[in-house]
């Protein structure tokens, strides 16, 4: 049997939240970039990467397609905008939906 345990925290007032799609043909550009600008993030942004098949959770148009999927949350209103730092690949652009 496993288990896990864990403790809750308060969260916010506010909160900000954002994600970016990349074509998956980019994905080692993109998770370089994402490796380098995520060493850099303050502790209140929790960063994701994730390699992404379709998926109710992405858009219509993108169902079937192979993505790079990063996303990320602060917890900090003195942080940046999320897009800011989830735009972590300028010479890659983003799934256009």
């Amino acid at each position: 049997m496993t288990s896990f345990e864990f403790d809750l925290h308060p969260l916010g007032p506010e909160v900000a939240t954002a994600q970016v799609l990349y074509p998956y043909g980019n994905a080692e550009s993109v998770m370089r970039a994402w490796r380098d600008v995520a060493a850099d993030m303050p502790e209140s942004v929790t960063p994701h990467l994730a390699l992404w098949g379709a998926d109710p959770e992405i858009p219509a148009e993108l169902h079937g397609m192979k993505i790079v999927f990063v996303d990320g949350v602060s917890t900090s209103p003195r942080t940046s905008p999320p897009s800011s730092w989830l735009r972590c690949a300028s010479s890659v652009r983003p799934c256009s939906i």
